[in-house]
């Protein structure tokens, strides 16, 4: 995919303003409960 430029992407932005909204707890191996209505694509989180 595309080069990530500080969490600039698209991704980038989506975990960031999950978790600043505490529903993502990190991105490799760790557990996460996401808020309704939210679902990981691939590692993108998005609202279903």
């Amino acid at each position: 995919m595309g080069t990530i430029l500080h969490g600039a992407t698209l991704t980038g932005a989506s975990l960031t303003d999950a978790y600043l909204s505490g529903g993502y707890k990190g991105s490799i191996g760790t557990p996460i409960s996401l808020p309704a209505g939210w679902a990981f694509v691939g590692p993108v989180l998005q609202p279903i």
